[in-house]
């Protein structure tokens, strides 16, 4: 989108991100705020909150359909396998906690 401006320049105000490989088209970055950006959406969903940070991912219009879904998909295993090696430790600790017992 062209805009003419009061001193007859043309100003070029449509913004494009290259991000994941595509070419999107993005409103104006003062207006996107913190949380639909793609470091701390990233953040919020491996580090933080996890699943529950989801629907900022597909709210984001920094990420395709493509990395929407595949992140989506990465998140889901790696929270099985976070709960898979919480109940492993969960069973370690209570097997060494018996033998601390057993002792006294």
């Amino acid at each position: 989108m062209r805009v003419e401006t009061s001193f007859s320049k043309t100003k070029d105000t449509s913004h494009e991100k290259r991000l994941f490989g595509e070419n999107i088209a993005m409103p104006h970055e003062e207006k996107i705020k913190w949380y639909y950006r793609p470091i701390p959406v990233l953040v919020l969903l491996f580090v933080v909150i996890g699943p529950f940070a989801l629907p900022l991912l597909y709210k984001s219009p920094h990420f395709s359909k493509f990395w929407k879904v595949l992140l989506t998909i990465v998140v889901v295993i790696f929270n099985c396998y976070l709960i898979w090696a919480s109940i492993k430790i969960w069973d370690r600790m209570s097997d060494m906690i018996k033998e601390v017992n057993r002792g006294y």
